[in-house]
């Protein structure tokens, strides 16, 4: 029996099911700064290969799959790359979806979900990945905060009236 090692601390898409939703939060204004990148990391796994080695299907669909970014945030700051495990090189390989991109049976491939905020305060997107068993979500979710040491002007105000009193 072969078994597969999926790193459980990294969310993961399978892609033989639907209806999934994954959150990658990159957290607070504190961590996320105008024009600084940030990026989290998730998995789109196809179904494994069953002991007959047969491939298993789902929902009427035979594996290996192709499935595609349906819908993307770039406007909102965010990019997409992907680890390709079968390259001699490490190196990221970056696309603009929408991109078909095939998964074997019981592989897995590993994306980076960017963020470069382009302006102070929250966001929250979708991104919807389409394959054949089903449409899944990832949401991203994050808190940008001001890039520079200067105050707004509303901050400067009340420090030099605290500094006053």
């Amino acid at each position: 029996e072969k078994h597969h090692k999926i790193n459980c601390d990294i969310p993961s898409i399978h892609l033989g099911l639907s209806n999934q939703c994954i959150l990658l939060d990159f957290g607070g204004a504190e961590i996320n700064k105008v024009g600084k990148t940030r990026s989290l990391s998730f998995l789109a796994q196809a179904p494994v290969l069953n002991l007959n080695d047969s491939i298993q299907t789902t929902n009427d669909v035979v594996y290996p799959v192709e499935f595609e970014f349906d819908s993307f945030p770039f406007e909102s700051g965010f990019d997409v790359s992907m680890i390709d495990p079968t390259s001699k090189y490490s190196s990221s390989e970056d696309f603009h979806p929408p991109v078909g991109i095939h998964v074997r049976g019981g592989e897995c491939k590993h994306f980076f979900i960017t963020w470069k905020p382009i302006k102070v305060g929250g966001v929250r997107e979708v991104i919807l990945l389409a394959a054949p068993g089903g449409m899944n979500q990832i949401v991203v979710v994050g808190n940008a905060g001001n890039n520079n040491c200067e105050f707004s002007l509303q901050e400067r105000e009340i420090r030099s009236k605290t500094i006053v009193e």
